[in-house]
């Protein structure tokens, strides 16, 4: 399992991307991203996803409905898919 303060500090590089596009949610995104590799039977799969977002410039990201930053489409898309899944499949 990834240590908390490596998912601390992915999760501030992750969330400075809602900062830079001043998404309206800025304050929800570190705990919610954090909460998602936390607490979760799938925090590998979450920590390869985290990985991958954190490798993406700013120009390939847009705020979503929520207020916070989101990767567009076409961008980390089978490392999130393999996040979800295994979610899912943790879930049945």
């Amino acid at each position: 399992m990834a240590a908390a303060a490596e998912i601390e500090k992915t999760c501030t590089s992750i969330c400075e991307r809602s900062r830079t596009l001043k998404c309206a949610n800025v304050a929800e995104c570190q705990p919610n991203c954090v909460a998602m590799a936390v607490g979760t039977p799938c925090s590998d799969e979450f920590m390869r996803f985290y990985a991958c977002l954190v490798r993406e410039p700013v120009e390939h990201w847009e705020c979503s409905e929520d207020g916070i930053a989101a990767i567009k489409d076409g961008f980390c898309e089978n490392e999130q898919k393999a996040a979800i899944q295994c979610m899912e499949a943790k879930a049945r």
